[in-house]
């Protein structure tokens, strides 16, 4: 999931996690986004948006 801009990371994974989704520890260094599972069991990341200044 790619957030837009003004989208707050953090409010964002606490509704995840409200939710039942649990933050996995990745091992794969620094990265900028987060991996979660889904209450079924389904992998999925939350990729904060792309600096204002940054070109696609």
């Amino acid at each position: 999931m790619r957030l837009e801009p003004g989208d707050d990371p953090n409010q964002i994974v606490e509704m995840v996690q409200e939710q039942g989704g649990t933050e996995l520890d990745h091992k794969w260094g620094e990265v900028p986004w987060r991996v979660f599972l889904d209450p079924s069991g389904n992998e999925f990341c939350i990729l904060p948006a792309p600096a204002a200044n940054s070109q696609p």
